[in-house]
């Protein structure tokens, strides 16, 4: 079943909140020196989004969208899919190196000089091989792509958007009603989900 796209909204305040956390045991010597063992190869994100307003209104009704999409994961239980504005597009971005043997090759976006594996693609992919647009390839889940027959030689890249797979931090979530049918959300937090 695929996964539910998180809705946009207006009221968004802007300033929302990106922060990668990685994952590293330390370990230190009696000697003083430290010993580092990394835990994730990639980072999980906490994403938090501040809705100055969401109306509540027969023709505007964005707080029960979003508390719809809220009651509707069980809160931190199921994952969803979340396109972010600065994260969300790449251009001719490289993937792999055609070797004739390899039909199986992983989407990635470069993000300030890391490779970030793709968790959904949005639409269609479009995908290159030497410089020429590909078509004998199929999309499989977590962002990767499968080519009918390995392709020989060049390499391969793509253009396309993509989303970020994330579920609620909590099970919780906190509405305030500051005017009539208007409403604040000050905190909206996500995690990934992998």
């Amino acid at each position: 079943m695929p996964l539910a796209v998180y809705p946009s909204l207006p009221g968004l305040k802007f300033g929302s909140k990106l922060k990668p956390m990685f994952s590293t045991k330390i370990a230190e010597s009696s000697s003083g020196v430290e010993y580092r063992q990394k835990r994730w190869v990639y980072p999980k994100w906490s994403i938090t989004l501040e809705y100055e307003f969401l109306r509540n209104r027969s023709d505007l009704a964005e707080l029960e969208t979003l508390q719809g999409f809220f009651l509707a994961r069980q809160g931190a239980y199921e994952p969803f899919l979340i396109s972010l504005p600065e994260q969300k597009t790449v251009s001719l971005q490289a993937v792999g190196v055609a070797d004739g043997v390899t039909s199986i090759f992983q989407l990635v976006a470069n993000i300030g000089g890391f490779l970030m594996p793709i968790d959904e693609v949005k639409g269609a992919p479009a995908v290159y091989v030497n410089g020429d647009q590909a078509y004998g390839f199929s999309l499989l889940d977590k962002g990767r792509i499968q080519f009918i027959t390995a392709p020989v030689a060049g390499p391969i890249t793509w253009s396309g958007e993509f989303y970020h797979r994330v579920r609620f931090k909590d099970d919780a979530m906190e509405f305030d009603n500051f005017l009539n049918q208007l409403w604040s959300a000050k905190k909206v937090e996500m995690v990934s989900a992998r």
